[in-house]
């Protein structure tokens, strides 16, 4: 779990090439800037990005906290993953997912649709 101060801000230290790494906001707004290109993320929104280049995380709030996870898939050292390259459009701009609606969704499609995520069904 990554804790976002008002303000706040980190760097992430870039991995071996061929590493991907996804960030999941959680809660408040995260901008993550990779290979200095710029992504808001809100509450639900998900970014895919090559974990071998600079990043940087930033909560944009003044007034309030922000918190994420972030899953960082490691490349095994001295082999490249297939796939885009790096000097290609889709190696340049990560993809931000955002949510789906929970009318497009089905408790079998999603065990979260029905109820929500787990801490929504804590209390």
């Amino acid at each position: 779990m990554m804790e976002f101060a008002p303000k706040g801000s980190m760097r992430g230290t870039p991995h071996l090439p061929g590493t991907r790494e996804f960030f999941t906001c959680l809660g408040g707004q995260v901008t993550i800037f990779v290979a200095g290109a710029r992504h808001d993320l809100a509450a639900g929104d998900v970014l895919a990005f090559p974990g071998n280049v600079a990043h940087f995380y930033q909560n944009p709030d003044a007034q309030r906290g922000a918190h994420g996870v972030s899953v960082v898939i490691l490349a095994k050292a001295g082999v490249w993953p297939r796939g885009p390259s790096r000097s290609s459009p889709e190696a340049s701009q990560p993809p931000v997912i955002r949510p789906a609606t929970g009318a497009n969704l089905s408790p079998r499609d999603c065990p979260f649709a029905a109820k929500g995520p787990p801490d929504a069904r804590k209390g």
